[in-house]
C-alpha cells in the first residue's frame, strides 16, 4: 500500500463516483479503478459496493476512510517537519558557554533568535573550558563561546564582541580609590586565577598579559569557576583580572577598576565543528556574524 492509494480511495469516498474522482484526481478512470482493486485485493475487504448508477463505501470502508485521513494528515505533516527542520526552523541546539559570555550581547542574540526561530529548542549550558572543548569533539554540543581555541583543524571560529579587561579589586585595596589601574601596579599583588585544569586557555591568556606587562603574578588562590573567584575576591584574598561581562556579578566587599595598560582585550568567539552542517546552527551562527557587523557598524 502506497500514499497514493490512500488518496485515491479519498478521493472516490468524497466524490462517491469512480469518474469524477478520476476528473479530480486528472487520471483516466479504467487506471483508478484498478488501482482501488489492488488496494482492496491488498486489504483482504471490499471498501465500495459499486452499483450501476452510484457508489457507496461499505462498512469496512468507512472505517478505512478515518484511518486514511489521518495517514495522509501525518504523512503530509512529516514532510512539513523535515522540510522546516531543513531551513532550520525547528529541531534542537545545544551551545555551552562561559559565564563571562553571560552579558547584553549574548541576550540579545538569544533573545532575537528565539523570536526568528520560536519552535528550535535552545539547551543552552554553563560550563568550564575543557568539558565544552570534550563535549564539542564528543558532538554533544553543536557550539560554544569561548574565549580562544586551541589549533585544531576540525573547529571553526566565528569572531564575535570583545571585551575589555578590568581588575577586580577588595574595596579596601590599596589602589580602589583610582579611576583606573595599570597592570604593572599590579606586580607582586596576590592574584587569584581560574582553575588551569578547567579553564586552560583563560589561565594561558591570564599569563600571557602579565608577562607582557612585565611580571610573572604570584598566584594565592586558585578557582572553580568564575563566581568563586569573584567571591575569594571579595573575601579579600586577592586581585582577579576578569572581563566586562562580570561586572553584573558584582558582590559587596569588591571594586572593578579598568586596566589602562592591558596589551589584548578579551574576544568572545562561537565555536563549532567544521563537520556541522546543522540548518540549526548554521541560523545562529549566521544571526551572531550579523549581529556582530551591526555592533560594528554603530562602533
Amino acid at each position: 500500500m502506497e500514499l497514493r492509494h490512500l488518496r485515491y480511495f479519498i478521493a472516490i469516498a468524497e466524490e462517491l463516483s469512480f469518474s469524477r474522482a478520476a476528473r479530480r484526481l486528472n487520471l483516466s478512470q479504467p487506471p483508478l479503478s484498478q488501482q482501488i482493486l489492488d488496494l482492496e485485493r491488498e486489504l483482504g475487504v471490499r471498501l465500495f459496493e459499486r452499483g450501476p448508477r452510484k457508489v457507496r463505501l461499505t462498512h469496512a470502508g468507512e472505517a478505512f476512510l478515518a484511518e486514511a485521513r489521518a495517514t495522509l494528515s501525518q504523512a503530509d505533516h512529516a514532510a512539513l517537519t523535515a522540510q522546516r527542520a531543513d531551513r532550520g526552523e525547528v529541531g534542537l541546539l545545544q551551545i555551552g558557554y562561559l559565564t563571562s559570555a553571560t552579558n547584553a550581547c549574548f541576550a540579545k542574540i538569544i533573545h532575537e533568535f528565539r523570536q526568528l526561530h520560536p519552535e528550535v529548542t535552545l539547551d543552552l549550558r554553563d560550563m568550564n573550558e575543557v568539558d565544552m572543548l570534550r563535549a564539542m569533539r564528543a558532538g554533544s554540543l553543536h557550539a560554544a563561546l569561548l574565549r580562544a581555541v586551541p589549533e585544531d583543524d576540525e573547529l571553526a571560529v566565528t569572531p564575535l564582541w570583545t571585551d575589555t579587561l578590568n581588575v577586580a579589586l577588595p574595596a579596601k585595596h590599596r589602589l580602589a580609590r583610582q579611576k583606573q589601574v595599570s597592570l604593572r601596579d599590579l606586580a607582586g599583588e596576590p592574584f587569584i586565577q581560574l582553575n588551569p585544569s578547567f579553564y586552560p586557555i583563560a589561565s594561558h591568556c591570564f599569563m600571557l598579559v602579565c608577562r607582557e606587562a612585565g611580571f610573572i603574578p604570584r598566584i594565592s588562590q586558585q578557582a572553580s569557576d568564575y563566581l568563586s573567584l569573584l567571591w575569594l575576591v571579595a573575601s579579600g584574598l586577592g586581585i582577579a583580572v576578569a572581563t566586562d561581562s562580570l561586572r553584573d556579578l558584582q558582590r559587596d566587599g569588591m571594586v572593578w577598576k579598568p586596566l589602562c595598560d592591558a596589551t589584548k582585550a578579551a574576544r568572545m568567539l562561537l565555536v563549532t565543528r567544521k563537520d556541522e552542517a546543522s540548518p540549526t546552527l548554521v541560523a545562529f551562527r549566521k544571526l551572531a556574524a550579523k549581529y556582530e557587523q551591526r555592533r560594528g557598524r554603530r562602533g
